[in-house]
């Protein structure tokens, strides 16, 4: 969404403290599987809402959290099961924006 300042507009891209590789693991300390449930369960709800609209679920993941030889198989279970359903795509930062601007224009400065 466009977010406008008092020098021009930017770009808020999505972003998550509550599906993230640290806040869940490193600082709530949950169990290894934590991650992929919670994902689940928003990926879940944010699938059925794209039917109407465009969706974007960001998660935060770090190779020194997720990457772990304890935690890696749940963040590869995680990418398969987003994988496995139809019109999802894996894209960064860069290539939302990029998307957005393509969709979006600028709003007029006040």
């Amino acid at each position: 969404m466009w977010v406008e300042t008092k020098h021009r507009a930017l770009v808020s891209i999505p972003y998550t403290v509550e599906i993230n590789d640290i806040t869940v693991m490193v600082s709530g300390q949950h169990e290894f599987d934590a991650l992929l449930k919670r994902a689940k369960d928003a990926f879940a709800r944010l699938y059925t809402e794209s039917e109407c609209s465009v969706r974007v679920m960001a998660f935060g993941v770090h190779p020194h959290v997720s990457g772990a030889a304890h935690r890696i198989r749940y963040f590869e279970e995680m990418l398969d099961y987003f994988g496995q359903h139809q019109g999802v795509s894996f894209w960064t930062g860069d290539q939302i924006y990029e998307w957005f601007l393509a969709q979006n224009q600028p709003p007029p400065m006040t």
